[in-house]
C-alpha cells in the first residue's frame, strides 16, 4: 500500500509538472503599463500563464530565442528582431508614450544644436535609439552628428551622472532618472514631443497563440479591464512600494487604451511607424558601427499589413 501511494503522488506530481509545462510563458518588465500585470498576477487574473519579471533587454532577447509565448515590447524593439527565429505578431496595443521616454541635456549646454559632435550616453540597441533618432531629426540633425555611448539601461542615468564628458541622456522612466540626481541637466525632451511614435505592444508566439487562442483572447480582455480595476491596481503599486494613487500617475506616462475599440483606431497608425522604423533600421550610421546596435541594421522583408495576429489569421496563412 505504501508503495501504490508513492507511486500516486510520483504521479502526481509528474502531472502537475507537465500541466506547468504547457502553460504559455510570460515575460514583463517595468514599464507602468506592464506593472498592471502583476496587479492582475497578484488578484488571480493570470492563472494560465507563467509570469516571470526580467529586465526589459531579457524581454526582447527572450521572445527572440523561443523562451517568451508572449512579452511586451515597443513596436521599435519588436520590428528591429525580424526576421523573427521564433515567429510572432502583435496580439494588443497596449499605450503609447507619452513622457516616459526622456532626453535629458547637460545645463551647460545652451541648446539642443550644441549637441553637434559631443557624447550621447543611451541603450543603443533599444527603443533609446528611436528617440535619439526623432530628437535629432527635429533639430536638423542626424545619429552621424554625436558621438554615441553604448550603456545596458539600468546603468545610462548613473553612468550620465558621474562622467560629465557625457553631454546628454536619453532613456525611459524610471532608470533614467539617475541622470538627473546631480542637478546639472535638464530634460529637454520627452515622448510627449514625439506622439504615437513609441507604441509599446503586446506580442505572441504564433503556435502558441495557435495552441491557446481562446486564453490569450481573454488575457488580452482582462487586461484592458484591469486598468480601471481598483483591485487591481492596488495590488500592482504594493508591489512597486507605491499608493494607488502614485502608481497611477506613474501610468501618466503612457497614453493608455482601455478596449480593443480603442486600439481599432490605431492599428493602421501602427502599420505605417512599422514600415518607418524598418526603413531607417536598413542603413547603419556611421556612429553605431561599435555599438550592440550594429546588429540591428538589416535589410527585412517586412509586411506590415501581417503585423497583427488577427490579421493573419483572417488572411489563413497562420
Amino acid at each position: 500500500m505504501n508503495l501504490f501511494r508513492i507511486t500516486l503522488i510520483v504521479l502526481s506530481l509528474a502531472f502537475c509538472t507537465f500541466l506547468r509545462a504547457e502553460k504559455p510563458t510570460m515575460l514583463i518588465s517595468d514599464w507602468p503599463p506592464w506593472d498592471i500585470i502583476n496587479g492582475m498576477k497578484a488578484t488571480g487574473k493570470t492563472q494560465d500563464f507563467i509570469v516571470l519579471n526580467r529586465d526589459y533587454v531579457q524581454c526582447i532577447k527572450g521572445f527572440d530565442q523561443g523562451s517568451a509565448d508572449i512579452t511586451f515590447l515597443t513596436l521599435f524593439d519588436f520590428i528591429s528582431l525580424h526576421p523573427l527565429k521564433h515567429p510572432g505578431k502583435v496580439l494588443a496595443i497596449t499605450d503609447y508614450s507619452h513622457g516616459g521616454d526622456k532626453v535629458i541635456l547637460r545645463n551647460s549646454i545652451a541648446k539642443p544644436k550644441d549637441i553637434r559632435g559631443k557624447k550621447v550616453i543611451l541603450a543603443s540597441d533599444t527603443i533609446s535609439l528611436w528617440v535619439l533618432h526623432l530628437f535629432l531629426k527635429s533639430h536638423g540633425m542626424d545619429l552621424d552628428d554625436v558621438v554615441i555611448v553604448h550603456q545596458k539601461p539600468a546603468l545610462v542615468g548613473k553612468q550620465f551622472a558621474m562622467d560629465k564628458s557625457i553631454a546628454m541622456a536619453v532613456g525611459w522612466n524610471p532608470k533614467i532618472e539617475g541622470a538627473l540626481v546631480a542637478n546639472d541637466a535638464r530634460v529637454i525632451a520627452s515622448s510627449v514631443d514625439f506622439p504615437q511614435q513609441i507604441y509599446d505592444i503586446m506580442v505572441v508566439d504564433i503556435e502558441s497563440y495557435r495552441k491557446n487562442s481562446s486564453i490569450y483572447e481573454q488575457f488580452m480582455n482582462n487586461y484592458y479591464k484591469s486598468l480601471n480595476n481598483d483591485a487591481v491596481i492596488k495590488a500592482a503599486a504594493e508591489r512597486l512600494f507605491v499608493s494607488s494613487a502614485e502608481y497611477r500617475r506613474w501610468m501618466g506616462d503612457a497614453f493608455l487604451f482601455y478596449n480593443t475599440s480603442q486600439v481599432a483606431f490605431e492599428r493602421e497608425k501602427l502599420k505605417k511607424l512599422a514600415k518607418q522604423v524598418s526603413e531607417f533600421l536598413s542603413v547603419m550610421p556611421e556612429s553605431l558601427k561599435d555599438t550592440p546596435a550594429r546588429k540591428l541594421f538589416r535589410k527585412r522583408q517586412l509586411n506590415e499589413n501581417q503585423l497583427f495576429i488577427h490579421d493573419v489569421l483572417q488572411n489563413k496563412s497562420l
